[in-house]
């Protein structure tokens, strides 16, 4: 097809063809914006404003400081623009797909909270193809690579989300929630990391997943208690400064998901919550 300048609509989306980090750096004006990002074991999604981006050439990296935003550019495929309804209305997504995650990041102009208007003129002036709705299910469906599992671990997978309150990480945040004790948390993956601390005000459970609000509901967290095989708890010094520090794994031993506290103590706090309430199918170190 040929490059046009379009929208996004129902029943088409656009991918976007030219410098990924000239489309990032046109939609960092201020506006303030959904960010969301996920990996196998979590969701991290914030409202915030993009600060402006700076490029690092050696790297290919575009990092984000205001945000703890650091994105790999050449692992992104394609960046894909869309629309979604949010209750009623018409909200623009751009979706960055990365080495087998189709929306591996996404940054939405949502209603009430953005200025939907001005990021859909953005959207329109950088070059697309359109495609149908068919031709972009048929990509999503080609671009995710699966992640089989034994059937041995998925067992214990089942086991862990059918019984949510009995898993330390939710003791960890129930912790944290009651003694208003706030926690960095980040989205660990070889392309691309994301941050943000969080004084959790709300947690829920839905079908073994764990859900946090922060207390100021710009950030929302979302974690399948199923997929944690391990919880690596230990304390960490960085610049003279004694940190907690959490890190869940999945069965394979990637690091999906690193919690830290700016409170030491926090380390055997988190330890004993493991020794209570960690069951069969799962480790602490």
């Amino acid at each position: 097809m040929n490059r046009i300048h379009h929208l996004p609509a129902a029943g088409r989306s656009l991918r976007f063809s030219g410098p990924v980090e000239n489309l990032l750096e046109d939609i960092s004006n201020g506006d303030r914006l959904y960010i969301y990002q996920r990996n196998r074991l979590c969701e991290l999604a914030i409202i915030t404003s993009l600060g402006n981006p700076v490029y690092d050439r050696s790297q290919g990296h575009l990092l984000f400081p205001e945000n703890a935003l650091v994105l790999s550019l050449p692992a992104v495929d394609f960046v894909h623009g869309v629309t979604v309804q949010q209750g009623g209305t018409l909200a623009y997504v751009l979706e960055f797909a990365m080495k087998g995650e189709p929306r591996a990041i996404c940054i939405a102009a949502i209603p009430d909270v953005s200025n939907v208007e001005r990021f859909g003129i953005v959207m329109a002036r950088h070059p697309s193809t359109i495609l149908t709705a068919k031709e972009f299910e048929q990509w999503q469906k080609s671009a995710a690579v699966p992640h089989p599992v034994c059937p041995c671990c998925e067992h214990e997978a089942k086991r862990r989300r059918e019984h949510p309150e009995d898993h330390p990480l939710t003791a960890i945040f129930n912790h944290a929630l009651t003694n208003r004790v706030p926690l960095h948390c980040n989205l660990e993956s070889p392309h691309r990391t994301f941050s943000t601390w969080i004084l959790p005000r709300d947690l829920h459970h839905r079908s073994g997943i764990l859900g946090i609000v922060s207390d100021d509901e710009h950030a929302l967290l979302e974690i399948d208690l199923g997929l944690i095989h391990s919880m690596d708890i230990r304390q960490q010094k960085v610049d003279g400064q004694q940190f907690a520090v959490l890190k869940l794994y999945d069965s394979v031993g990637t690091l999906h998901f690193t919690i830290c506290s700016l409170e030491p103590e926090m380390e055997g706090i988190w330890r004993g919550f493991c020794q209570r309430n960690w069951f069969s199918g799962g480790s602490s170190k």
